[in-house]
C-alpha cells in the first residue's frame, strides 16, 4: 500500500499564520531603534562634557585676567607713591640747602609750599631771621643731592634719607669747603600732595 503522507501536498500558509509573522517582524522592527538610544545618548554627552569644560575654562581664565590687572594697578600705583614721597623729599632738600641772598624770599617761600605740620610752623617763625642773616652777609649756597632712599613706607608717610653736598659762598668767606647734610625727611600725603612734616638732621 503506497505512503498516501508522501504524496501530499505541502499546506499551505493560513492567512493568519501570515499575520502573526508579520506582527512579529513589526515587533522586531520597532525594537531596533531602542538599542541606538544609548549610544545617541552617550554622543550628545561627549559633545556637552568639552562644551560646558571650555565655557568653565574662559570663566576662570577672565577671572585670573581680572586679578592680574587689578594687582598690577596696585603695585602700580604703590611704586608711583614711592617715586612721589622720594621726589618730594629730594626737592625740599634742594630747597633747603640752595638759597641766595638776591632772591632769598623766593627761595624761602619754596620751602614753605613743600612743608606741612609743625615743620611748617617752625620754619615760618625763623623765617624773618634767617632772611635778615641771608642779605646781611650775603650768603649763597647751591645743593645738591647725592643720594636718596625709602628709610620706611606707607601709603600715607615715608621716611626719605637725603645726602646733599652744599656749596656756599658769602661776603666774608668767598671759597668754603663743601660741606655734606644728612638729612631724614618725613613726607606725608596731604589731599593727594606729598608735603614734608619733619626734617632730621644726622651725622
Amino acid at each position: 500500500m503506497a505512503d498516501d503522507s508522501a504524496d501530499a501536498e505541502p499546506v499551505e500558509q493560513t492567512e493568519a499564520d501570515e499575520t502573526a509573522e508579520a506582527d512579529d517582524e513589526t515587533t522586531a522592527d520597532e525594537k531596533e531603534p531602542a538599542d541606538d538610544v544609548p549610544a545617541v545618548s552617550r554622543r550628545r554627552r561627549l559633545v556637552a562634557t568639552p562644551t560646558a569644560l571650555g565655557a568653565v575654562l574662559l570663566v576662570a581664565l577672565v577671572a585670573l585676567t581680572g586679578w592680574l590687572g587689578y594687582e598690577f594697578s596696585q603695585v602700580k600705583q604703590d611704586q608711583q607713591r614711592r617715586e612721589m614721597f622720594v621726589d618730594t623729599a629730594r626737592q625740599a632738600a634742594l630747597n633747603l640747602t640752595s638759597v641766595d641772598w638776591e632772591h632769598a624770599e623766593d627761595d624761602i617761600q619754596r620751602v614753605l609750599d613743600t612743608s606741612t605740620g609743625a615743620f611748617y610752623d617752625d620754619f615760618d617763625k625763623r623765617s624773618k631771621s634767617f632772611l635778615e642773616v641771608v642779605k646781611q652777609i650775603k650768603s649763597k649756597s647751591v645743593g645738591t643731592v647725592t643720594a636718596s632712599g625709602l628709610k620706611s613706607y606707607s601709603p600715607d608717610e615715608a621716611k626719605v634719607l637725603v645726602s646733599a653736598t652744599i656749596r656756599s659762598t658769602n661776603a666774608g668767606v668767598p671759597e668754603q669747603k663743601p660741606q655734606v647734610w644728612r638729612m631724614v625727611l618725613t613726607v606725608q600725603d596731604i589731599d593727594g600732595k606729598a608735603k614734608v612734616s619733619n626734617v632730621e638732621f644726622i651725622q
